[in-house]
C-alpha cells in the first residue's frame, strides 16, 4: 500500500501445516557381538502462521527509516526427532543417544528498526536495532543418568524456553 509519497506498506502472512510420522528403532548393544532392536513410531503435527508487516518512511530522496516485524520458525532436524534410541553398554562411559519426538520447532517474533543513507555516488550507509523474542530453541543436552547402578552419558536434544536477543548493526557499501 502507498499510504502517501513519503510511507510505504507492505504486509503479508504464509502458513506452513507440518505432520511428521516419524518411524524408528531402539538399539542396544549388549557387548561387543549382540544389539537388541526394536521398532518405535511417533507422529508430530503442527501449524505455523507466519505474518509480516514492513513499513517504509522516505525521509529525502537520499534517506529512508524502515520498521519491519516478521514471524519465523525453524523445524528440528529430523534426526533430532528420532523416537529411537540407542545404547552403548561396551564403552566407557556407558552411552545412551536419544532423539526427541516431544520436540517443537523454534518460532521466533523479529522487529526491525533501520535507517538507510544513500551516497551521491554508488553506495549506502545504513545502520539500525533489531530484537527477537524467541522460543523452543533446539539445543544438545547431555546430562550422566545411573540406571540398575550403572553411570551413562546421554545425549538428547531438547527445547529452552523463551529467550530474547538484542543488538546493532551496521553497514557501509
Amino acid at each position: 500500500i502507498k499510504a502517501s509519497d513519503k510511507f510505504k506498506i507492505v504486509g503479508g502472512f504464509r502458513n506452513e501445516t507440518t505432520r511428521l510420522t516419524l518411524y524408528g528403532s531402539k538399539a542396544t548393544k549388549e557387548n561387543a557381538t549382540s544389539t537388541v532392536i526394536s521398532p518405535s513410531t511417533v507422529e508430530s503435527n503442527y501449524n505455523a502462521f507466519l505474518p509480516m508487516l514492513h513499513l517504509r518512511y522516505t525521509i529525502s530522496p537520499k534517506s529512508n527509516i524502515r520498521f519491519a516485524y516478521t514471524r519465523s520458525f525453524i523445524r528440528p532436524n529430523f534426526g533430532d526427532m528420532s523416537p529411537g534410541s540407542s545404547i552403548d553398554n561396551t564403552t566407557s562411559p556407558n552411552k545412551i543417544t536419544r532423539g526427541n519426538p516431544d520436540l517443537k520447532p523454534t518460532f521466533s517474533h523479529n522487529f526491525d528498526l533501520m535507517g538507510e543513507y544513500y551516497f551521491d555516488n554508488i553506495g549506502i550507509l545504513s545502520g539500525g536495532v533489531f530484537y527477537k523474542k524467541i522460543s523452543d530453541i533446539v539445543f544438545q543436552d547431555t546430562s550422566i543418568m545411573n540406571l540398575s547402578g550403572t553411570d551413562y552419558m546421554v545425549t538428547q536434544a531438547k527445547n529452552l524456553k523463551d529467550s530474547n536477543l538484542l543488538g546493532f548493526e551496521m553497514g557501509i557499501n
